[in-house]
């Protein structure tokens, strides 16, 4: 997992480099846990087990 991503240009490295679990700025701000439930329930899985930022 990586951390820490705030630039899409590191997303793109880590897209090259296969990593596939990354968080950070870049991808949301922090979040109240009220809005993630939110999120994970309109964005499902997709947030946690695919590469969503690549291609």
């Amino acid at each position: 997992m990586a951390a820490g991503i705030e630039k899409e240009e590191q997303a793109d490295f880590l897209c090259a480099e296969n990593c596939q679990k990354a968080q950070g700025n870049f991808f949301s701000r922090p979040l109240p846990a009220e809005e993630i439930e939110f999120l994970f329930y309109q964005f499902g899985n997709v947030l946690v087990n695919t590469c969503t930022f690549c291609g």
